[in-house]
This record gives structure tokens, C-alpha cells and sequence, in this order.
């Protein structure tokens, strides 16, 4: 059989179609813009549902047997809303989109922060969906329009099916889920002017949604025997994808952004949730939790060193631009550098999130080399994530390993550095792209080619590579470590002032 995953991001769309064993068969990708400038971030709906015709059309010409079923994994927090005929009334905001801010506010003033934690298990925030849509209802007529109101995973279903249901963690990103009752908050969404009736119906990951409609089999060549699976929030798709299963695992996807997932034993809003700002999502299935460190600078950091910091050698490379960090990567020597570098360039996630955060470098000389900077970027990624990932040892969570997928995994020196702060062992997964794969484990379990996630998981998943921490490295590296926070915690209150 072929079964496939459709993870839709911010700026691509991705198709991954594998075997039985996890064997990939054929991959297939396209990219989108975003739009704007002055604090307006947004991607057109038009555009991403344009490029998952094409690369199902894609696949559907590449894979040499027919397209059992695929999940859709989707970016959260963006929203489409369309009319009586189905048209497109909106542009999507996308994370980091500044509309919304006095919106947010004002929900936390109306309801008690620690309330709203509670209810929705998300930090408030004008990063989710329901203060951009409080925006768009105060300074726009499109509510007035609208028959349904999608996040994207639920759009894309929609458009393939013709059903309206979404996954409990894509729902959860709106800011207006209840993850007790796991059903849309009435209330909440009123403050937008909208209700339940114009939601997807919300349900657990790995629900059978429905088959292609006939006009999309014909657009694409897939069958309509294709079955579409509920698959979820793109990053509890790639902890899936990653195996995180139990408690004694962490996944770590290295895309734009560096996300470091754990599932939980049940809801947690405690105060060492709120203190460090970490979300409490919808995980598998009905009783199933995650929550989640994020770094929002991890591979656009990688991108902005390379493009506007890097030497001539380097931006003149015969090389291809993702090949010149292997080329950077080859002057990281493996000894600490001494820099401390703070990523926060421009924002940060846990354990402030902070879209008017700035970054710092620390301890630079005349006689820093280009290498030793590039290490220090990437110590000063390893070290803001174990600042966040020491929340999850007051909770009672204790990873002993850490399986990494992404592009970022790809480099040996990024996953050496990061075993040696963490002191523990660090795993590249052999599929690195682990929101698609999650979806094909969500769709080979509802299809009954494994009885659950976890059998799936352990038949097609198989580890590439394993770096284990350097005891005297990772001493070298706690010395500095603790300057590191001294050095956070001062620039952060700086901030503030």
C-alpha cells in the first residue's frame, strides 16, 4: 500500500507518499510568498491550495501504485473564511502579523489570564487566531460574508472532501477551543462575531474525514477510493513523527523554527506552565496531551547568518545556498567557542515569548573567526533551549533522549553541540521531514495497516545516526551555560525597562 502525508507550512507545502516499512517512494514540494511589510505578515489561501493540487498532482503521476490515503498536517493560528460559494474573503495572517495585539490584550483583561490557560491550554497571545479575528471583525466587513470559518488543516480537508471537521490540536491553535470539553468556547468565539455552526466539526487525530471528492480526483489523478485522515497541528505531527510516545523521549524538529515536544499525563495549566509560557494541546487522541519549547529563530537565523554575516568565500561558493552550511560547518571546531550568543533576533518563544525580543553576541574579539561565530550561533541555540527544557524537570519530566528531524538535524555539528550541552544522547531520524511522516502514521493506523501510532512508529522509523554527549565537553559547556543565563536573564529585564 501507499500512504501519504500532506504537511502545509507557512512558507511550502509538502508530499511525502511512503511504503508499509517507511520507505519513502516519492516526495514532492512547492513553495508559496508571504506578503506585506510594516508588521503585516500573510499568506493568500489561494496560493496554498494551489500548491497542494500540485504536488498531490504530482505524486499522484510519480507514485507507481495507486494513493491509499494521506493526513493532512497544517500550520495553526492562520484562518480563512469563505462565503455561500465557497470564495476566499481573506488574506491569512500569519504568525508574527502584529494586528491583533490591543485585541489580545483586551481578551486578557476581560477574562483573567490564568483563566483563559485553563480553559484553551494556550498561553494567551496575538500570535493564535481569535484576537486576528477580533481585528478582522472590528476593521473589516468579511464576517459579514462568511459561511465557514477554517483554520488550514480544515480548509485543505474541506476543499479535498467536502467535510468539515478538524483535528482537537488544529482547533486548539484558534485560542477559542476548550480542551476539557474539547469543543469550540461559544463565548469565546462571540467575541469575534462568529459561532460554532460557521466551525469545523472538532475531532481526535486519525479520524477518517471522508474520501476525494471526483473534481478533485480529476484536477489531481488521485483516486477517489483515496481516503482523507484528520491529522493535526503541524508540530503535534512531527512529535508523532518523531516517536514521542512516552515521557523518556523528546522530539526535536529544526525547521524555521526549533520546536522540542514532550507528551504530558494529563491536562497541566500549573504555574510552572504559565511561568514559562508553555502550551498544554490536544495530542492523539481524546485524553492524549503534548506540550511544547519553542524557539521561533532556529533556520531563519541559520539563513540570515549566511546571507548578510558570512565573508566573501563563503557568499561566493560554487556551492548551492544549503550546501554552504556544510562549508560554515567545516570551520566549527569542536572544542566550546566562549561566545554566548542570545537567538532572539527580532522575536522569541519559551520561556518569554517576546515579539519585539533582540539578540545578542557576547565575547567577540578582533581575532573571532567566521567558524567560531557560526559555532557560537549554534551553542547560543543549544543553550536558549536547555534554558527552556529545564521547565520540564519541575514538572517531573525527564527525557533521557532527544530524536531530531528537520533541516537543521542534518548537520553532524549542530546535533555534536547539542548532545554535549544537553548531556544527553541526540538522534537524527533517517526521514527528516516528521510532519508528513506523522500524518502517514496517523493514516496507516485509521486504515488498519497497524492496530495504533506507537506499532506504526517503531515498523517504519528507523534511526540514522546517534551523538552521545563528551563528558568533558559537556562540563566546559555547563561553565558557560550558567553564564549564558546570567547573561539572558540581565538582557532580558533590560528589555523590559
Amino acid at each position: 500500500m501507499a500512504i501519504g502525508g500532506l504537511d502545509i507550512g507557512t512558507s511550502s507545502t509538502k508530499f511525502a507518499v511512503f511504503r508499509n516499512d517507511g520507505s519513502v517512494i516519492c516526495e514532492s514540494k512547492r513553495k508559496y510568498k508571504e506578503y506585506g511589510t510594516g508588521g503585516i505578515r500573510e499568506i493568500h489561501p489561494q496560493e496554498v491550495w494551489s500548491a497542494v493540487v500540485e504536488v498531490l498532482e504530482e505524486a499522484a503521476v510519480l507514485c507507481p501504485e495507486q494513493i491509499d490515503g494521506f493526513a493532512i498536517a497544517a500550520l495553526g493560528e492562520s484562518f480563512v473564511a469563505v462565503d455561500a460559494h465557497d470564495r476566499v474573503l481573506n488574506a491569512s495572517m500569519v504568525t508574527g502579523d502584529n494586528r491583533g495585539i490591543g485585541e489580545g490584550k483586551r481578551i486578557v483583561r476581560q477574562y483573567g489570564r490564568k483563566e483563559l490557560i485553563e480553559l484553551t491550554g494556550v498561553c494567551p497571545s496575538e500570535m493564535y487566531a481569535l484576537p486576528k479575528m477580533i481585528w478582522t471583525k472590528e476593521h473589516t466587513d468579511i464576517f459579514e460574508q462568511t459561511r465557514f470559518l477554517f483554520m488550514y488543516e480544515d480548509y485543505v480537508a474541506y476543499m479535498l472532501t467536502g467535510e468539515r471537521k478538524i483535528s482537537y490540536s488544529g482547533a486548539s491553535r484558534s485560542m477559542a477551543f476548550d480542551i476539557r470539553k474539547q469543543e469550540w468556547c461559544e463565548e469565546l468565539l462571540g467575541l469575534a462575531g462568529l459561532n460554532k455552526e460557521m466551525m469545523s466539526e472538532p475531532v481526535p487525530s486519525g479520524e477518517i474525514i471522508g474520501n476525494i471528492r471526483a473534481e478533485i480526483c480529476a484536477l489531481t489523478g488521485l483516486s477517489e477510493k483515496t481516503v482523507i485522515v484528520a491529522g493535526g497541528h503541524d508540530q503535534m505531527c512531527a512529535a508523532l513523527g518523531n516517536g514521542v510516545l512516552e515521557s523518556a523521549i523528546c522530539g526535536d524538529g529544526m525547521g524555521t523554527c526549533e520546536v522540542m515536544a514532550v507528551p504530558l499525563d494529563g491536562i497541566h495549566t500549573d504555574e510552572c506552565m504559565i511561568k514559562n509560557e508553555l502550551p498544554c494541546v490536544p495530542y492523539l487522541h481524546k485524553d492524549s496531551y503534548l506540550t511544547y519549547l519553542v524557539m521561533t529563530n532556529c533556520g531563519s537565523l541559520m539563513n540570515w547568518y549566511r546571507d548578510f554575516v558570512m565573508n566573501e568565500k563563503y557568499a561566493l561558493s560554487d556551492r548551492m545556498a544549503d550546501d554552504r552550511f556544510s562549508l560554515l560547518d567545516e570551520g566549527v571546531l569542536d572544542d566550546p567557542t566562549g561566545l554566548l550568543v542570545i537567538p532572539n533576533f527580532g522575536s522569541s518563544g519559551n520561556p518569554h515569548v517576546d515579539y519585539a525580543a533582540r539578540g545578542t553576541i557576547w565575547g567577540l574579539t578582533i581575532h573571532t573567526s567566521p567558524g567560531e561565530l557560526f559555532g557560537g550561533f549554534k551553542e547560543g541555540m543549544a543553550y536558549h533551549m536547555k534554558l527552556c527544557f529545564e521547565a520540564l524537570g519541575q514538572m517531573g519530566i525527564h527525557p533521557e533522549l532527544i530524536r531530531a528531524s528537520g533541516g537543521g538535524a542534518a548537520s553532524d555539528v549542530t546535533l555534536r553541540i547539542r548532545a554535549d550541552v544537553f548531556g544527553l544522547p541526540v538522534c537524527r531520524m533517517e526521514h527528516t521531514e516528521a510532519g508528513a511522516k506523522g500524518c502517514m502514521l496517523l493514516a496507516a493506523s485509521a486504515l488498519g495497516i497497524y492496530k495504533n501510532e506507537k506499532e506504526a512508529f517503531h515498523k517504519t522509523s528507523r534511526i540514522e545516526k546517534t551523538f552521545y554527549p563528551d563528558k568533558g565537553r559537556h562540563e566546559q559547556y555547563m561553565t558557560l551555560y550558567e553564564k549564558y543565563r546570567q547573561l539572558y536573564e540581565t538582557l532580558y529585564q533590560f528589555h523590559l525597562k
